[in-house]
């Protein structure tokens, strides 16, 4: 696993400015948690209130991440949602749920939480490792995601320059595709993550703080 980290970015959601961070926590022996807080920065705190925070927490199993628990709080829609998942590996069982639906699912070694999905593919590239589909839990179903790696480029964020791996990931039949640009220098800690919806970038956030 990475060391543990925090690190923040700054966002812009289509006209919007805004803040990420990322925090990476050992919490015990074998127990990790990952929580991303996404919020509105500068001018426009003043007119979009709220935040979206999603924490997962999960384990290594032969180093594999294997999620444990997955928690979303959204405050910024208009009706704030949340979500939670229970991942009960000992009866392969999944349960939660999402808005006011529950669900409960059965499990394979191949499901993670979604927040899980970004520090896996930082794993798999740490070991070397081409991973090109994983299965995660993504609102009340299970999605297929498929895993792209792209050229090495150079990238220049407010926390510096730097080589990066661009890797590429979608859900099947899905009409968005995430990139992030993974720095070897920084422990494969993505510098830059994107997403396009329709062939439109809809949302950047370039690293500028990272602290260990």
């Amino acid at each position: 696993m990475p060391s543990e980290f925090q690190a923040i970015y700054n966002a812009q959601l289509k006209q919007v400015d805004g803040q990420v961070m990322m925090t990476l926590k050992k919490e015990q022996d074998n127990l990790y948690s990952y929580e991303i807080i996404t919020r509105p920065s500068g001018f426009w705190r003043v007119i979009i209130d709220g935040s979206i925070w999603e924490k997962s927490t999960f384990s290594l199993k032969n180093g594999v991440i294997q999620s444990k628990t997955y928690q979303l709080t959204d405050t910024i829609r208009s009706k704030p949602r949340q979500s939670s998942a229970t991942f009960d590996w000992d009866n392969l069982q999944l349960s939660g749920h999402y808005k006011d639906r529950k669900f409960e699912l059965s499990l394979n070694n191949y499901l993670i939480d979604r927040v899980a999905l970004q520090m896996a593919i930082i794993l798999n590239n740490q070991q070397g490792k081409n991973s090109s589909e994983y299965y995660i839990l993504d609102r009340d179903k299970v999605l297929k995601i498929h895993v792209r790696k792209k050229e090495i480029v150079n990238i220049r964020v407010p926390f510096g320059q730097f080589e990066a791996i661009e890797i590429e990931h979608a859900g099947e039949q899905s009409e968005s595709t995430n990139s992030l640009w993974l720095a070897p220098e920084l422990g494969y800690i993505p510098v830059k993550i994107a997403q396009k919806k329709d062939g439109k970038t809809v949302f950047t956030a370039n690293l500028s703080q990272l602290t260990h």
